[in-house]
C-alpha cells in the first residue's frame, strides 16, 4: 500500500460558522480516531485532491503541528450538490495491529 504524507495544523474552535469560514481559506476540517484520543485538524484542500481522487488507497501519514500519526481515510463527506469536500474522518493505524476497512 502507497504512503501519502499530508501537513495538518490542530484546530480548537468548532462550529458549522468555523467549518463555512475553513472552507472559504481552501481548508477542509479533519478528525482522526482510534486508539487514544481524537484530534481535530484542518487539512489544506490542494494536500487532500491526490488522496481522494484517486482509484488506490494510501497509508497516510499526517503531520499535525509536528507531531506524526499514521492513519487509513475512513469517510468522507461532500457537500449534496458542488464537488466540495465537507470533512474527513481518519482511523489511526497501529504497528502490528489489523485494520479492517470497507471499500465501495
Amino acid at each position: 500500500m502507497k504512503s501519502l504524507e499530508i501537513k495538518a495544523a490542530k484546530r480548537e474552535v468548532f462550529g458549522k460558522k468555523e467549518s463555512k469560514k475553513l472552507h472559504r481559506e481552501g481548508m477542509i476540517p479533519a478528525s482522526i480516531y482510534g486508539n487514544g484520543e481524537t484530534i481535530h485538524f484542518t487539512l489544506d484542500e490542494k494536500d487532500v485532491k491526490p488522496l481522494i481522487y484517486s482509484d488506490k488507497s494510501y497509508i497516510v501519514d499526517l503531520n499535525i503541528d509536528g507531531k506524526k500519526e499514521i492513519a487509513v481515510m475512513r469517510e468522507t463527506q461532500f457537500h449534496q450538490i458542488r464537488e466540495q469536500v465537507l470533512h474527513i474522518d481518519f482511523y489511526r493505524a497501529v504497528p502490528g495491529k489489523e485494520v479492517a476497512i470497507d471499500i465501495p
